[in-house]
C-alpha cells in the first residue's frame, strides 16, 4: 500500500462535510471560509512515541489523545473547533492498527464536528502532528493575559488522576485493581472541555488549559497577566481515586505538578460567580492579587513551600 492509497483508505473517510470547507483532502492545500464577524483560532501539537506517550500504546488511545490535546487548546480560548490537519509518521503500515486509529479518530471528530481537511503520511518513528482550527466571535477569545486583581481562580474538574495513572503504568506506584481502568482512561482518553470553554467566553477574564501541571500553567497565566495569586491548597479538587490511594501530601503533589488533566484553569470576577454556577460545574481554588508572586496557602492561611515543578519539554 503506497502513501496515497493509505490516505484514501484510512484518512479520507470523513463523515463530516462542513459547508465552510471549500476544498478539503485531495489537493495541494485546503481552502476554508472564515465567516464574517469571526476570528480564526489555531493550535498545533506533536506527540512522539517514547516522549509524549508510552510505547505500545493502543491505537484507539492515541487517536483520542492527539485530538484531545489540541481540542483542549481550542477550548481554553473559548472557541468552537472547525477544521484540522494531521501529519502521521509510521514505522510501518499495520492495517489493523490503522483501522483502530481511524475509527476512533473520526468518531471523536464527528462528536465535535471538526473536519479533517488535509495532512501528510510518511515513514519513520511513530509521531503525530495535529493542527486544529476554531472560530470565535471577534474580540471575544479568552487569553492568558486577562486576569484582573481580586478575580477568583477556578478549575473545571479534579486534578492529578492522569499523573497518577502514568505513575502506575510506569511502575512507579502500584494501583489498586479496582481503580486501574478509570485512572487509565483519564490518562489515555482525556476529555476536552469544549462546552465549558464556550460558556466561559461570556464570564471569564483569563483562561488556560492544564497540560503541564496546575502550578506551571497558573504561573503562565500570571506572567501573561502581570499578576500574582494565592492558591488555596485545601480547595484543590481531588478525585476519590487519588484520595483513596495516596496520602494528602502525595495527592497534592500529583495535582499540582502532574499535568495532562486537560481541565480549564480560569479567572472570573467574584460578582459573576453566582451566575456562572448556574451554567457550569467548577471549583474556586484561589484569588488573583497584584503581588506578581504565586503563593501556596494552607487552610490556616499560612504560606507553605511545595515543589513547584511541572512538565518541561527540554
Amino acid at each position: 500500500m503506497d502513501e496515497f492509497q493509505l490516505i484514501e483508505k484510512y484518512f479520507n473517510c470523513n463523515e463530516i462535510h462542513r459547508r465552510d470547507v471549500k476544498l478539503g483532502i485531495g489537493d495541494d492545500a485546503a481552502i476554508v471560509k472564515v465567516p464574517q464577524g469571526f476570528e480564526l483560532v489555531t493550535t498545533v501539537d506533536t506527540l512522539v512515541e517514547g516522549i509524549h506517550f508510552l510505547k505500545n500504546t493502543p491505537a484507539e488511545y492515541l487517536a483520542q489523545r492527539i485530538l484531545t490535546v489540541n481540542l483542549s487548546d481550542i477550548a481554553s480560548m473559548g472557541a468552537k473547533p472547525c477544521w484540522m490537519t494531521l501529519a502521521v509518521t509510521l514505522p510501518k503500515v499495520q492495517t489493523k492498527w490503522l483501522n483502530q486509529f481511524s475509527k476512533v479518530f473520526f468518531k471523536l471528530a464527528k462528536q465535535h464536528q471538526i473536519q479533517l481537511i488535509g495532512g501528510n503520511v510518511s515513514r519513520g518513528p511513530l509521531t503525530f502532528t495535529l493542527n486544529a482550527f476554531g472560530l470565535v466571535p471577534k474580540g471575544t477569545a479568552l487569553k492568558r493575559s486577562g486576569a484582573k486583581n481580586r478575580d477568583l481562580v477556578c478549575v473545571t474538574g479534579a486534578l492529578g488522576d492522569s499523573a497518577l495513572a502514568l505513575a502506575g503504568l510506569t511502575k512507579k506506584i502500584k494501583l489498586p485493581r479496582s481503580s486501574q481502568a478509570k485512572l487509565r482512561a483519564q490518562y489515555f482518553a482525556p476529555q476536552a472541555q469544549i462546552a465549558a470553554g464556550l460558556i466561559l467566553r461570556h464570564y471569564a477574564n483569563a483562561c488556560i488549559d492544564i497540560s503541564d501541571g496546575l502550578i506551571q500553567d497558573l504561573q503562565h497565566l500570571l506572567d501573561a497577566s502581570g499578576k500574582g495569586a494565592k492558591l488555596y491548597l485545601s480547595k484543590i479538587p481531588l478525585s476519590r481515586f487519588i484520595r483513596q490511594i495516596l496520602d494528602k501530601q502525595q495527592a497534592l503533589g500529583y495535582a499540582l505538578n502532574g499535568g495532562e488533566d486537560y481541565q480549564l484553569l480560569f479567572t472570573v470576577a467574584a460578582k459573576k460567580i453566582a451566575a456562572l454556577e448556574k451554567k457550569l460545574k467548577f471549583y474556586v481554588i484561589g484569588q488573583i492579587d497584584q503581588t506578581k508572586r504565586l503563593k501556596l496557602v494552607d487552610e490556616n492561611e499560612e504560606i507553605i513551600q511545595l515543589n513547584k515543578k511541572g512538565y518541561k519539554h527540554f
